[in-house]
């Protein structure tokens, strides 16, 4: 397989991810036909309904359209064929990809948390303090250890792939 089938994958894979979020924002569209309003604020129905069609639109034609897509975006002299690779750095790129994954969604935890414990300092001197208990406090620990984790995942994956790739031998 050459580069721009791979690439024309990768399309596609987009294409279902940007087709679910279209989806997704259908939901807010049965709220505004209910009650006339998301989250009780005041939407134009056409600014509601095109943020749900215009993904769908857009999914539909990456859907149809790979190779399109995927040669227009690739240089012809960068469209050869690609050497498959050794197992090893197979598992070397899926658990950089699962420590990546894992450390997007670590960090945005993380921030959450901190922020919570700002603003539950920050609130203490007001009529109705924001206090931070201590099942916060252990999600706020869990989220910089899954931080520290996925760091590690991502530095050491070649070395935990030699190990996993010695120990299922």
């Amino acid at each position: 397989m050459k580069s721009s089938h791979y690439l024309a994958i990768a399309v596609r894979l987009f294409a279902i991810m940007l087709f679910i979020y279209g989806l997704r924002q259908l939901l807010p569209i049965l709220e505004l036909i209910a009650s006339g309003t998301i989250n009780g604020m005041i939407v134009s129905p056409f600014f509601a309904i095109a943020a749900s069609i215009i993904p769908i639109l857009f999914s539909v034609l990456l859907w149809n359209f790979p190779l399109f897509v995927s040669n227009s975006i690739l240089k012809p002299e960068m469209d050869r064929d690609v050497v498959p690779l050794s197992q090893g750095s197979w598992l070397v790129i899926i658990l950089i990809g699962i420590g990546l994954y894992t450390l997007y969604y670590a960090i945005v935890d993380s921030m959450f948390w901190l922020y919570f414990l700002h603003m539950s300092s920050q609130s203490a001197l007001s009529d109705a303090p924001l206090i931070m208990r201590g099942e916060d406090k252990a999600n706020l620990v869990i989220s910089i250890l899954e931080v520290i984790a996925s760091i590690f995942i991502i530095l050491k994956s070649k070395t935990i792939s030699k190990f996993i790739l010695r120990v299922s031998k």
